[in-house]
């Protein structure tokens, strides 16, 4: 089964990361932190990575492996990071390790990165007991970049303004194919 148990928490769950594009997006100014204010439609698209996250028996362990693509594992992928953040906002100390099948371009401006760290977010939250609640994974996943909150709600479509992580959903986009 592809779900097995451990004390009360799956310990291991696969969920596709999908890619997004902006249908609209205005760059309304720039702030002290570096980030521009922005107001943007964001939807996320059939295509998609794959991320799997298991627990190990090691704790404190942190492993993030990219099949097909040795220079995106490790400390310096997005998702790495993800799993450090919800440990230091939950003190949780479970092993973890992601592994994540690329099939989004990366440096396409389709979020792949930001996808794989949003999806660590809401898989470790399925892990764990919906132990947050869609504002605090959209807290945890700001520090990350500004299309990781995106990626860490359920919404399909969302019109997003701050820097990406204030959030109103809108209605998915149906039936197109974006070229």
């Amino acid at each position: 089964s592809n779900q097995m148990k451990v004390k009360n928490a799956i310990s291991r769950i696969s969920l596709p990361a999908p890619a997004k594009i902006n249908l609209f997006l205005a760059v309304t100014g720039k702030r002290k932190d570096g980030f521009h204010e922005i107001n943007t439609v964001l939807a996320k698209l059939e295509l998609s990575d794959q991320v799997i996250l298991e627990s190990t028996d090691k704790r404190d362990e942190v492993q993030c492996v990219c099949s097909g693509n040795d220079t995106l594992s490790g400390r310096n992928n997005l998702a790495y990071k993800a799993i450090k953040e919800w440990r230091r906002f939950s003190g949780d100390r479970t092993g973890m390790k992601v592994t994540i099948a690329k099939r989004i371009p990366a440096m396409a401006g389709l979020g792949g990165g930001s996808s794989d760290a949003g999806t660590v977010l809401l898989g470790l939250n399925r892990i764990f007991d919906n132990e947050f609640s869609e504002n605090q994974l959209v807290e945890l996943a700001t520090p990350l970049g500004a299309d990781v909150p995106f990626f860490a709600v359920e919404h399909s479509g969302v019109l997003a303004t701050g820097i990406g992580e204030k959030m109103q959903p809108v209605k998915p986009v149906d039936n197109c194919t974006f070229i």
